[in-house]
């Protein structure tokens, strides 16, 4: 698990370093730093990461292949700033060939997490979620074979760039339906 760290929650220094070292004594040895999703922050994501890149082994950082209205564009600075540290990407209803395409070309040896939502237990939960992330889904979406399609588009796109440094980063939706997918797709 990649504890997730939006500076928009924090503070001050202070309290980002507190909530930092809780995280490392806990065992965490990663963070996903996130500037949140308000227009004012008293800290950003790069300054949250100067904090953490002592205890945290490595960092990650948000990618948004469909673009966020609040997200920062400085990605590649924050990637050149800390080296060794990791990419998670915003779920998508959309194939991101594209996007992994551009930034595996600036950045081929970063790993990237491309994030795929999780079976939701219902239509509505799914956008809910959809709507809270910025996700334009539509409204006539069935859960399941929405999640089935969404993984089937990363597995294509590695199949047919096997260099590519991906994994899978699955957004649970606060159920155990995520985890059993995953045993499944293990099977």
């Amino acid at each position: 698990a990649v504890p997730h760290v939006p500076a928009s929650m924090v503070r001050d220094e202070a309290h980002a370093t507190q909530i930092l070292e809780a995280l490392a004594d806990a065992g965490a040895r990663s963070a996903l730093m996130l500037g949140g999703n308000v227009q004012q922050t008293k800290l950003d994501a790069t300054t949250l990461a100067q904090l953490a890149k002592p205890p945290f082994d490595s960092l990650c950082f948000p990618a948004f292949p469909d673009g966020h209205p609040r997200a920062d564009d400085r990605l590649d600075d924050k990637l050149r700033r800390f080296p060794g540290s990791t990419v998670i990407t915003q779920w998508s209803p959309n194939p991101i060939d594209a996007f992994l395409d551009d930034f595996r070309r600036r950045h081929r040896d970063v790993e990237v997490h491309v994030g795929v939502v999780g079976p939701a237990k219902s239509q509505a939960a799914l956008l809910k979620f959809a709507r809270f992330c910025g996700v334009d889904i539509g409204v006539d979406v069935d859960p399941q074979a929405f999640v089935d399609t969404c993984v089937r588009n990363l597995d294509d796109y590695a199949e047919r760039h096997p260099d590519a440094r991906l994994r899978l980063h699955l957004f649970p939706l606060g159920t155990t339906r995520s985890l059993d997918y995953l045993r499944q797709r293990q099977a």
